[in-house]
Protein backbone atom coordinates (compact mmCIF):
# COMPACT_ATOMS: atom_id res chain seq x y z
CA UNK A 1 0.00 0.00 0.00
CA UNK A 2 2.92 2.40 0.53
CA UNK A 3 4.60 1.88 -2.53
CA UNK A 4 6.96 4.46 -3.79
CA UNK A 5 7.44 3.01 -7.49
CA UNK A 6 5.77 1.32 -10.09
CA UNK A 7 7.55 -1.04 -10.04
CA UNK A 8 6.90 -2.12 -6.11
CA UNK A 9 3.26 -1.92 -7.13
CA UNK A 10 3.22 -4.04 -10.38
CA UNK A 11 4.90 -7.18 -8.32
CA UNK A 12 2.50 -6.30 -5.49
CA UNK A 13 -0.14 -7.06 -7.76
CA UNK A 14 1.51 -9.82 -9.54
CA UNK A 15 1.71 -11.69 -6.22
CA UNK A 16 -1.68 -11.03 -5.51
CA UNK A 17 -3.25 -12.21 -8.33
CA UNK A 18 -0.92 -15.14 -7.98
CA UNK A 19 -2.96 -16.61 -4.78
CA UNK A 20 -5.62 -14.91 -5.61
CA UNK A 21 -6.23 -17.30 -8.59
CA UNK A 22 -6.32 -20.42 -7.07
CA UNK A 23 -10.19 -19.82 -6.06
CA UNK A 24 -11.36 -19.52 -9.28
CA UNK A 25 -9.72 -23.11 -10.14
CA UNK A 26 -10.95 -24.46 -7.20
CA UNK A 27 -14.23 -23.23 -7.88
CA UNK A 28 -14.43 -24.84 -11.54
CA UNK A 29 -13.23 -28.13 -9.93
CA UNK A 30 -15.59 -28.32 -7.47
CA UNK A 31 -18.48 -27.57 -10.31
CA UNK A 32 -17.14 -30.30 -12.36
CA UNK A 33 -17.93 -32.74 -9.21
CA UNK A 34 -21.68 -31.83 -9.63
CA UNK A 35 -22.24 -34.29 -12.30
CA UNK A 36 -22.97 -33.60 -16.39
CA UNK A 37 -21.52 -30.18 -18.49
CA UNK A 38 -24.65 -28.75 -18.24
CA UNK A 39 -25.65 -29.75 -13.91
CA UNK A 40 -21.59 -28.37 -13.38
CA UNK A 41 -22.48 -24.65 -15.40
CA UNK A 42 -25.73 -24.31 -13.37
CA UNK A 43 -23.42 -25.21 -10.01
CA UNK A 44 -20.65 -22.58 -11.29
CA UNK A 45 -23.47 -20.31 -11.95
CA UNK A 46 -24.45 -20.46 -8.45
CA UNK A 47 -20.94 -20.46 -7.49
CA UNK A 48 -20.55 -16.87 -8.93
CA UNK A 49 -23.45 -15.30 -7.86
CA UNK A 50 -22.26 -13.72 -4.61
CA UNK A 51 -19.18 -12.71 -6.65
CA UNK A 52 -21.09 -10.66 -9.02
CA UNK A 53 -22.42 -8.71 -6.51
CA UNK A 54 -19.04 -7.51 -5.58
CA UNK A 55 -18.89 -4.77 -8.17
CA UNK A 56 -22.05 -3.37 -6.68
CA UNK A 57 -20.67 -2.59 -3.50
CA UNK A 58 -16.74 -2.48 -3.94
CA UNK A 59 -16.60 0.08 -7.31
CA UNK A 60 -18.70 3.28 -4.96
CA UNK A 61 -16.90 1.91 -2.21
CA UNK A 62 -13.57 2.49 -3.98
CA UNK A 63 -14.28 5.70 -5.56
CA UNK A 64 -15.39 7.07 -2.38
CA UNK A 65 -12.55 5.74 -0.65
CA UNK A 66 -10.52 7.46 -3.00
CA UNK A 67 -12.06 10.77 -2.99
CA UNK A 68 -11.86 11.00 1.12
CA UNK A 69 -8.49 9.20 1.46
CA UNK A 70 -6.20 7.84 -1.16
CA UNK A 71 -5.92 4.98 -3.30
CA UNK A 72 -3.51 3.10 -0.59
CA UNK A 73 -6.46 2.84 1.47
CA UNK A 74 -8.21 0.46 -1.39
CA UNK A 75 -5.21 -1.97 -0.42
CA UNK A 76 -5.57 -1.88 3.33
CA UNK A 77 -9.16 -2.70 3.08
CA UNK A 78 -8.62 -5.66 0.37
CA UNK A 79 -6.15 -6.86 2.42
CA UNK A 80 -8.69 -7.70 5.18
CA UNK A 81 -11.00 -9.00 2.70
CA UNK A 82 -7.98 -11.27 1.61
CA UNK A 83 -7.28 -12.26 5.24
CA UNK A 84 -11.12 -12.87 5.82
CA UNK A 85 -11.39 -15.44 2.69
CA UNK A 86 -8.50 -17.20 3.39
CA UNK A 87 -10.16 -18.12 6.74
CA UNK A 88 -13.36 -18.99 4.88
CA UNK A 89 -11.50 -21.49 2.72
CA UNK A 90 -9.45 -23.28 5.33
CA UNK A 91 -12.73 -24.07 7.53
CA UNK A 92 -16.01 -24.07 5.34
CA UNK A 93 -14.34 -25.60 1.85
CA UNK A 94 -13.85 -29.98 1.86
CA UNK A 95 -12.77 -31.77 -0.95
CA UNK A 96 -15.31 -32.81 -3.35
CA UNK A 97 -13.62 -35.10 -5.67
CA UNK A 98 -15.13 -38.24 -6.26
CA UNK A 99 -11.73 -39.83 -7.21
CA UNK A 100 -10.17 -41.26 -3.85
CA UNK A 101 -6.61 -40.83 -4.86
CA UNK A 102 -5.38 -38.36 -7.74
CA UNK A 103 -1.62 -39.66 -9.10
CA UNK A 104 0.73 -36.68 -8.94
CA UNK A 105 1.01 -35.05 -12.46
CA UNK A 106 3.52 -33.15 -14.15
CA UNK A 107 3.51 -30.73 -17.19
CA UNK A 108 3.33 -33.39 -19.96
CA UNK A 109 0.03 -34.25 -18.60
CA UNK A 110 -1.70 -31.75 -20.40
CA UNK A 111 -1.07 -32.74 -23.69
CA UNK A 112 -4.58 -34.14 -24.56
CA UNK A 113 -5.51 -30.50 -23.82
CA UNK A 114 -3.76 -28.86 -26.31
CA UNK A 115 -4.75 -31.55 -28.75
CA UNK A 116 -8.26 -31.07 -28.01
CA UNK A 117 -10.50 -28.79 -30.39
CA UNK A 118 -13.17 -28.89 -28.29
CA UNK A 119 -11.03 -27.58 -25.13
CA UNK A 120 -9.17 -25.04 -27.20
CA UNK A 121 -12.37 -23.51 -28.77
CA UNK A 122 -14.37 -23.21 -25.38
CA UNK A 123 -11.00 -21.76 -23.60
CA UNK A 124 -10.94 -19.54 -26.44
CA UNK A 125 -14.91 -18.27 -26.24
CA UNK A 126 -14.31 -18.03 -22.49
CA UNK A 127 -10.62 -16.22 -22.56
CA UNK A 128 -12.24 -13.82 -25.45
CA UNK A 129 -15.47 -12.90 -23.92
CA UNK A 130 -13.83 -12.07 -20.54
CA UNK A 131 -10.39 -9.89 -22.40
CA UNK A 132 -13.84 -7.76 -24.11
CA UNK A 133 -15.02 -6.83 -20.89
CA UNK A 134 -11.91 -6.36 -19.52
CA UNK A 135 -10.47 -3.64 -21.67
CA UNK A 136 -13.80 -2.09 -21.40
CA UNK A 137 -13.66 -2.00 -17.71
CA UNK A 138 -9.99 -0.81 -17.79
CA UNK A 139 -10.55 2.39 -20.64
CA UNK A 140 -13.73 3.63 -18.09
CA UNK A 141 -11.79 5.67 -15.92
CA UNK A 142 -9.94 6.98 -18.08
CA UNK A 143 -12.99 8.26 -20.60
CA UNK A 144 -15.72 8.90 -17.43
CA UNK A 145 -12.71 10.43 -14.99
CA UNK A 146 -10.35 12.81 -17.36
CA UNK A 147 -12.23 12.75 -20.48
CA UNK A 148 -15.74 13.40 -19.92
CA UNK A 149 -15.29 15.38 -16.35
CA UNK A 150 -16.78 12.91 -13.67
CA UNK A 151 -15.26 12.18 -9.83
CA UNK A 152 -14.02 8.85 -8.98
CA UNK A 153 -17.28 8.48 -7.15
CA UNK A 154 -19.69 9.12 -9.30
CA UNK A 155 -17.77 7.09 -11.32
CA UNK A 156 -17.73 4.37 -8.81
CA UNK A 157 -21.59 4.41 -8.84
CA UNK A 158 -21.80 4.15 -12.47
CA UNK A 159 -19.71 1.42 -12.53
CA UNK A 160 -22.12 -0.47 -9.94
CA UNK A 161 -24.68 -0.39 -12.35
CA UNK A 162 -23.43 -3.26 -14.56
CA UNK A 163 -23.30 -5.71 -11.16
CA UNK A 164 -27.42 -5.60 -11.48
CA UNK A 165 -27.13 -7.91 -14.94
CA UNK A 166 -24.40 -10.21 -13.67
CA UNK A 167 -26.35 -11.04 -10.91
CA UNK A 168 -29.33 -11.63 -12.73
CA UNK A 169 -27.33 -13.44 -15.65
CA UNK A 170 -25.79 -15.77 -13.05
CA UNK A 171 -29.17 -16.43 -11.06
CA UNK A 172 -30.34 -16.73 -15.66
CA UNK A 173 -27.38 -19.14 -15.83
CA UNK A 174 -28.09 -21.42 -13.00
CA UNK A 175 -31.77 -22.11 -13.99
CA UNK A 176 -31.49 -22.27 -17.62
CA UNK A 177 -28.55 -24.37 -18.15
CA UNK A 178 -29.88 -27.67 -17.44
CA UNK A 179 -33.41 -26.83 -18.77
CA UNK A 180 -31.70 -25.13 -22.51
CA UNK A 181 -28.16 -27.05 -22.58
CA UNK A 182 -25.29 -24.87 -22.48
CA UNK A 183 -24.56 -24.48 -26.32
CA UNK A 184 -28.09 -22.81 -26.91
CA UNK A 185 -27.53 -20.56 -24.04
CA UNK A 186 -24.03 -19.44 -25.37
CA UNK A 187 -25.71 -18.92 -28.52
CA UNK A 188 -28.76 -17.06 -26.79
CA UNK A 189 -26.55 -14.45 -24.36
CA UNK A 190 -23.79 -14.25 -27.19
CA UNK A 191 -26.39 -12.38 -29.32
CA UNK A 192 -27.61 -10.00 -26.72
CA UNK A 193 -23.87 -9.08 -25.44
CA UNK A 194 -22.61 -8.31 -29.46
CA UNK A 195 -25.30 -6.10 -30.32
CA UNK A 196 -24.59 -4.13 -27.03
CA UNK A 197 -20.92 -3.84 -28.17
CA UNK A 198 -22.26 -2.76 -31.59
CA UNK A 199 -24.26 0.30 -29.73
CA UNK A 200 -21.68 1.30 -27.24
CA UNK A 201 -19.48 1.63 -30.84
CA UNK A 202 -22.13 3.22 -32.57
CA UNK A 203 -22.42 5.70 -29.79
CA UNK A 204 -18.72 6.36 -29.61
CA UNK A 205 -18.32 6.53 -33.73
CA UNK A 206 -21.32 9.68 -33.47
CA UNK A 207 -20.08 11.39 -30.11
CA UNK A 208 -22.59 10.51 -27.82
CA UNK A 209 -20.10 8.91 -24.87
CA UNK A 210 -21.71 9.12 -21.69
CA UNK A 211 -22.07 7.06 -18.22
CA UNK A 212 -25.41 6.16 -19.50
CA UNK A 213 -24.66 5.09 -23.07
CA UNK A 214 -21.62 3.47 -21.77
CA UNK A 215 -22.74 1.40 -18.81
CA UNK A 216 -26.48 0.54 -19.45
CA UNK A 217 -25.39 -1.50 -22.43
CA UNK A 218 -22.73 -3.08 -19.94
CA UNK A 219 -25.89 -3.99 -17.70
CA UNK A 220 -26.89 -6.50 -20.83
CA UNK A 221 -22.97 -7.49 -21.51
CA UNK A 222 -22.63 -8.39 -18.02
CA UNK A 223 -26.29 -10.58 -18.26
CA UNK A 224 -24.20 -11.89 -21.08
CA UNK A 225 -21.23 -13.21 -19.61
CA UNK A 226 -22.89 -14.17 -16.19
CA UNK A 227 -25.37 -16.15 -17.81
CA UNK A 228 -22.85 -18.42 -20.69
CA UNK A 229 -19.21 -17.84 -19.18
CA UNK A 230 -20.30 -21.13 -16.65
CA UNK A 231 -21.80 -22.98 -19.90
CA UNK A 232 -18.44 -22.30 -22.06
CA UNK A 233 -16.00 -23.05 -18.13
CA UNK A 234 -18.06 -26.47 -18.41
CA UNK A 235 -17.62 -27.26 -21.95
CA UNK A 236 -13.95 -26.91 -22.05
CA UNK A 237 -13.63 -29.62 -19.09
CA UNK A 238 -15.80 -31.63 -19.92
CA UNK A 239 -14.78 -35.46 -20.24
CA UNK A 240 -11.34 -34.00 -18.89
CA UNK A 241 -10.97 -37.41 -16.36
CA UNK A 242 -8.27 -36.44 -14.11
CA UNK A 243 -7.42 -33.13 -15.89
CA UNK A 244 -10.11 -30.91 -14.44
CA UNK A 245 -7.66 -29.04 -12.29
CA UNK A 246 -5.59 -28.93 -14.54
CA UNK A 247 -7.55 -27.49 -17.49
CA UNK A 248 -9.09 -25.02 -15.27
CA UNK A 249 -5.66 -23.81 -13.80
CA UNK A 250 -4.53 -23.50 -17.58
CA UNK A 251 -8.21 -21.65 -18.55
CA UNK A 252 -7.15 -18.98 -15.99
CA UNK A 253 -3.53 -18.57 -16.83
CA UNK A 254 -4.97 -18.05 -20.85
CA UNK A 255 -7.72 -15.83 -19.81
CA UNK A 256 -5.83 -13.42 -17.48
CA UNK A 257 -2.73 -13.50 -19.46
CA UNK A 258 -4.75 -12.34 -22.77
CA UNK A 259 -6.49 -9.86 -20.73
CA UNK A 260 -3.22 -8.44 -19.36
CA UNK A 261 -1.72 -8.55 -23.14
CA UNK A 262 -4.95 -6.18 -24.50
CA UNK A 263 -5.46 -4.05 -22.06
CA UNK A 264 -2.31 -2.63 -23.09
CA UNK A 265 -3.27 -2.09 -26.06
CA UNK A 266 -6.31 -0.19 -24.80
CA UNK A 267 -4.56 2.15 -22.14
CA UNK A 268 -2.02 2.62 -25.22
CA UNK A 269 -5.62 3.83 -27.48
CA UNK A 270 -7.83 5.19 -25.00
CA UNK A 271 -6.64 8.59 -24.24
CA UNK A 272 -6.01 9.64 -27.72
CA UNK A 273 -9.21 7.55 -29.49
CA UNK A 274 -12.00 5.83 -27.12
CA UNK A 275 -13.94 5.10 -30.22
CA UNK A 276 -10.60 2.45 -31.18
CA UNK A 277 -10.92 1.11 -27.63
CA UNK A 278 -14.56 -0.14 -27.80
CA UNK A 279 -13.88 -1.57 -31.69
CA UNK A 280 -10.96 -3.49 -30.06
CA UNK A 281 -13.80 -4.61 -27.75
CA UNK A 282 -16.06 -5.55 -30.52
CA UNK A 283 -13.39 -7.36 -32.48
CA UNK A 284 -12.03 -9.50 -29.76
CA UNK A 285 -15.62 -10.79 -28.37
CA UNK A 286 -16.37 -11.57 -32.02
CA UNK A 287 -13.35 -13.69 -31.72
CA UNK A 288 -14.95 -15.14 -28.59
CA UNK A 289 -17.99 -15.84 -30.95
CA UNK A 290 -15.70 -17.83 -33.63
CA UNK A 291 -14.13 -20.11 -31.03
CA UNK A 292 -17.08 -21.00 -29.78
CA UNK A 293 -17.75 -22.21 -33.15
CA UNK A 294 -15.02 -24.16 -34.12
CA UNK A 295 -15.31 -25.83 -30.67
CA UNK A 296 -18.58 -27.26 -31.85
CA UNK A 297 -17.05 -27.98 -34.95
CA UNK A 298 -15.43 -31.72 -33.17
CA UNK A 299 -19.36 -32.78 -32.51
Amino acid sequence: ANSISIEQLVLGRILQTFSGSAGITIARSIALDSGTRDQAASTMAYIFLPITLVPLIASPLSGAITDMFNWRWIFHFTAVLGLLGFLFVIFLVSDTSRVATQPRRKLTDIKPLWYSQRFKGYCGHHSFVVVALQVINASTPIIIILQLGFSATEYGIFASIPALGSITGAIAGGKLATKLGGDKLISAGSLIALLSYIFIVAMATMGQLSPWTIFLPMILISFSNAMILPSSSAGALEGLTGLGGFGAGLMGMIQWLSAGIMVQFAAFWVESSAITVFLLSLCVYLCGIFSFYYARIER
